[in-house]
């Protein structure tokens, strides 16, 4: 599992590594929790090593967005929680921070019976104490709020301090 040094990787490996651990996700070997702390770790590794390995599992899940309605709800609920904590712990690149957030956004807008808005929702609650940082998301969910889509506590709770 964690066989990862701090040394510059190839692109091909990080993607590699990448598709590793998000195998390890979905099959129950590794926990969201414990894939955050992974990537938290490679955060601090040096520009070129284990940073790469995030960026490829953030690039590959926003390029995944447009499946997401076809996930199993088990996967979408790791998928949007593994999102919001990248979010929560500041670990998505800079270059891929609105891509993010748009993800998020447009899942909100979907119907609030859908697989989608509640990966949305999920990925909300796992990084509202940062939701200042994202005024676009915040004026999102006000929006939701107001039109009576948004329900729930925590989704009340953040839409109050908008």
């Amino acid at each position: 599992n964690g066989g990862l040094r701090s040394r510059c990787i190839a692109s091909s490996e990080a993607k590699a590594c990448s598709d590793r651990l998000f195998s390890e996700l979905y099959r129950g070997h590794i926990s969201v929790q414990d894939l955050v702390d992974k990537m938290r770790m490679f955060s601090h590794a040096p520009p070129g090593s284990e940073p790469s390995v995030c960026a490829h599992m953030v690039q590959s899940l926003l390029a995944k967005q447009d499946h997401f309605a076809t996930y199993p709800s088990c996967e979408l609920d790791l998928a949007a929680t593994f999102l919001g904590q990248l979010l929560r712990f500041d670990l998505v690149p800079a270059p891929m921070l609105k891509d993010a957030v748009r993800c998020i956004i447009s899942a909100l807008r979907d119907d609030t019976t859908s697989s989608l808005f509640r990966f949305g929702r999920l990925a909300v609650e796992q990084f509202e104490p940062r939701l200042q940082d994202f005024p676009s998301l915040r004026e999102e969910l006000c929006r939701a709020l107001e039109s009576g889509k948004a329900t729930g506590t925590s989704l009340l709770t953040m839409g109050e301090g908008a």
